[in-house]
């Protein structure tokens, strides 16, 4: 969303564990139909149900194409992810193709919720330094 949002609108960028699917997403999500509509169904800890239009966008999102949105961002960006989940090699794809200045923060004990003993401090202390910079 951020990436493709109207940039003019904000200075910097902060993503907290960014998204990144280089390989499958065109597996997911899975065909269903609800009330007679064709719909999608996608199963990550929680059901939840997208119409056609939203999967046709998460399949554009292909390892590539948000590469592409990163590299031409033309903003100040700093990504935090979570050392233990999943998206820390595309968040470091994110910032081998972000313009200057750029900063990765690495949280090594949080997941991806930021939930464990003083995670979401660290989250939020990075975020507010980020932003405040000159």
């Amino acid at each position: 969303t951020i990436l493709k949002s109207d940039k003019s609108l904000f200075d910097k960028v902060v993503l907290w564990e960014p998204s990144y699917i280089s390989v499958g997403g065109e597996d997911m999500p899975k065909k269903v139909t609800v009330g007679g509509r064709r719909l999608y169904i996608e199963e990550w800890g929680t059901e939840y149900l997208m119409n056609p239009e939203m999967v046709k966008e998460w399949r554009w999102f292909n390892g590539k194409n948000e590469l592409d949105l990163v590299a031409t961002l033309d903003k100040p960006l700093k990504i935090i992810i979570a050392g233990k989940g999943i998206l820390v090699k595309g968040s470091r794809e994110y910032i081998k193709v972000a313009q200057e200045p750029k900063s990765l923060t690495v949280i090594k004990n949080a997941t991806h919720c930021f939930d464990e003993m003083g995670a979401e401090d660290e989250l939020l202390k990075e975020t507010v330094a980020w932003v405040k910079q000159k």
